[in-house]
């Protein structure tokens, strides 16, 4: 872990040009959507934990779930008939071997929305360094890093 943090400072220093010391990255979380992402444009240290949230895999997941339902949805629909329907398309849903994958799909978007909540992030993209110094508005991953090291002179 110690030369990861090492590796990742020599990283920062060499692609800002400034060898002054900063607090070491433990970890990077990148916050993004699939239209507004970060582009991953430099050479991480391995080992590096980085975490990648799509915040959009919510809407996605509902979606998915949405037309799951709908597809199992039989005869003729009509108000008296119509929610009973859908509680037996969900229900058949529940049981099929396609819930594993919806489900999978709900707790991803899930997981994101409450980590953006947790770490109280206001607009995308966003770089988080080390759960505390978030960087917004780069959608560069090696302009994130030039931000954070120069705002971790300050």
């Amino acid at each position: 872990m110690r030369k990861t943090t090492v590796a990742l400072l020599l990283l920062v220093s060499l692609i800002t040009g400034n060898a002054q010391a900063l607090e070491p990255i433990h970890s990077l979380r990148i916050f993004q959507t699939q239209e507004t992402f970060v582009l991953d444009d430099v050479s991480l240290p391995p080992g590096l934990p980085v975490e990648v949230y799509e915040l959009d895999a919510n809407q996605r997941a509902t979606e998915e779930l949405n037309r799951q339902v709908r597809s199992r949805l039989q005869g003729d629909l009509n108000l008296q008939t119509y929610e009973e329907a859908h509680r037996r398309a969900f229900s058949d849903l529940l049981n099929s071997p396609d819930w594993g994958g919806v489900y999978q799909q709900i707790e991803v978007g899930s997981r994101a929305i409450e980590a953006a909540v947790r770490l109280q992030i206001k607009k995308i993209p966003a770089v988080v360094f080390n759960d505390q110094k978030v960087v917004y508005g780069q959608r560069s991953l090696k302009a994130a890093l030039e931000v954070y090291n120069k705002e971790g002179r300050r």
